[in-house]
């Protein structure tokens, strides 16, 4: 047996911050939002996808973030720090940093 890729990544989130998620993962990334299954769409959260990339938000009542942990993004054109358009990441409180190889 081999591990021959990743069918999605779940992170956890705050109750009721379904709109923040949104604007970050959907606004800013441009992964789109994919609808759960029914019998999961009550519990909360969101699924997002775009190009084999999946990330499936489940909300937790006692959310804690994680210190450490993270899933580490590849994107194609998010624009250098000192560039204007930099300021569509800090406008939702997140920061950059350049890719380490």
């Amino acid at each position: 047996m081999a591990v021959i890729g990743m069918g999605h990544i779940h992170l956890a989130m705050p109750v009721g911050q379904e709109d923040i998620a949104r604007s970050f993962y959907e606004g800013l990334l441009g992964l789109k939002e994919v609808a759960k299954p029914q019998h999961l769409a009550a519990l909360g959260g969101c699924w997002f996808e775009t190009n084999g990339v999946r990330i499936h938000l489940g909300v937790e009542d006692d959310f804690s973030p994680a210190s450490k942990a993270h899933p580490g993004l590849v994107v194609s054109d998010l624009p250098p720090r000192d560039c204007a358009g930099c300021s569509r990441v800090s406008d939702i409180g997140r920061r950059t940093r350049p890719r380490v190889s």
